[in-house]
C-alpha cells in the first residue's frame, strides 16, 4: 500500500468513489502490485471544498509536501487571482480525492513534478505563479486535463450523471 500511496500522492487508506459511498481499501489487504481500487466516478472540485466529510483521506501529498485537510480546504477556498499554482492545486485535490485512474495518471505525475519544480522559498503553496510565464501556461495545461477529468469529460464520468450514449447513425 505504501507504494500505491507514494505514487498517488495519498495517505490513509486507499479510496475509490462509488457513488456516494465510498470504497475503503483496509491497507492491510491490499497488495502494492494491485494498484488503486477502481475509480467509478469523480467529483469537481467545488464539490470537494464543499462537503468536506465526503473527504475518504486526513491528508495528501501534493509536488513532495504533504497537506492535512484544514490545510487542503484553505487551499481549495482561496480564489487563485491568475496564481498557477494554485489553479493546479485545485484540480489536483479533486482528482486525488476522486481516485486516480490510468486514464490520468501522467496528468497527476506531471502535476506533482510541476509542484515540487515550481515551488518558492517556502515550499508550500501558494506560489505565486503569475500570468505569461511558461510556467504558468505548463501549469494550466495540466490543470485543464485534471479539470476534464474530474468534470468527467475524460475518464470513468462524472457522478450522478448517465453517461452519454452515442448512437452511429444506420
Amino acid at each position: 500500500m505504501a507504494a500505491v500511496c507514494a505514487l498517488f500522492g495519498c495517505t490513509g487508506e486507499a479510496v475509490g468513489r462509488v457513488g456516494a459511498a465510498h470504497l475503503a481499501v483496509d491497507a492491510g489487504r491490499v497488495d502494492d502490485d494491485a494498484g488503486p481500487p477502481p475509480v467509478v466516478c469523480t467529483l469537481t472540485q467545488g464539490y470537494w471544498k464543499n462537503h468536506a466529510e465526503d473527504w475518504p483521506v486526513s491528508s495528501l501529498v501534493l509536488g513532495g509536501e504533504v497537506y492535512t485537510q484544514a490545510q487542503l480546504l484553505t487551499l481549495l477556498r482561496t480564489a487563485p487571482r491568475g496564481d498557477a499554482s494554485l489553479i493546479l492545486a485545485h484540480q489536483l485535490i479533486a482528482t486525488l480525492l476522486n481516485g486516480v485512474d490510468a486514464s490520468i495518471a501522467d496528468e497527476v505525475a506531471d502535476a506533482h513534478a510541476w509542484l515540487a519544480d515550481n515551488a518558492d522559498g517556502d515550499g508550500r503553496l501558494p506560489f505565486g505563479t503569475a500570468s505569461g510565464s511558461d510556467a504558468h501556461e505548463d501549469a494550466t495545461d495540466i490543470a485543464d486535463a485534471l479539470a476534464d477529468y474530474n468534470e468527467g469529460v475524460t475518464g470513468p464520468g462524472h457522478c450522478g450523471r448517465a453517461p452519454v450514449q452515442v448512437v452511429a447513425p444506420q
